[in-house]
């Protein structure tokens, strides 16, 4: 990924001429959609040991599936029920918590294990400012396919 503009194709002009070539194509610069400061840099994050995927969001939709359950709900009102079901378990939730009880989040103990490895590795990177070892060690420890 690069900073700043980078080039996208645009749609070849008719006006345009061709030459010898069969296929013309038009370059023009724009910015990036997504800045890639804003929220691809993990590496604060995990020196923080803060989550660093959208779990939360997909735990959510996959809660609200189970609400609704199914892919679609049927009718409006049917999704208006499920909305108002699933504020009801948020108001919980946050009395809950207001009360001095959270809910406890569940971390399985190899995401533990893969999540101190690799804060590990990003406290080293500050340390020895070693990026290609970094990455190899990143890719040898913490990657699994």
């Amino acid at each position: 990924y690069v900073n700043g503009p980078f080039c996208a194709p645009s749609a070849p002009s008719a006006a345009a001429p061709r030459g010898n070539s069969s296929f013309c194509l038009t370059v023009r610069r724009r910015r990036p959609e997504f800045p890639p400061g804003i929220r691809w840099n993990m590496y604060g994050v995990t020196l923080q040991d803060k989550d660093r995927m959208n779990n939360t969001f997909e735990g959510w939709s996959t809660g609200f599936q189970k609400l609704v359950g199914r892919a679609h709900p049927r009718s409006v009102l049917r999704l208006i029920e499920c909305l108002q079901q699933n504020q009801a378990l948020v108001a919980t939730a946050l009395t809950q918590a207001l009360r001095g009880e959270p809910t406890v989040k569940r971390v399985r103990k190899a995401t533990l294990r893969l999540r101190s490895r690799l804060r590990n590795i990003c406290e080293g990177l500050h340390v020895h400012r070693d990026l290609p070892r970094l990455l190899g060690l990143v890719g040898l420890d913490c990657i699994r396919f």
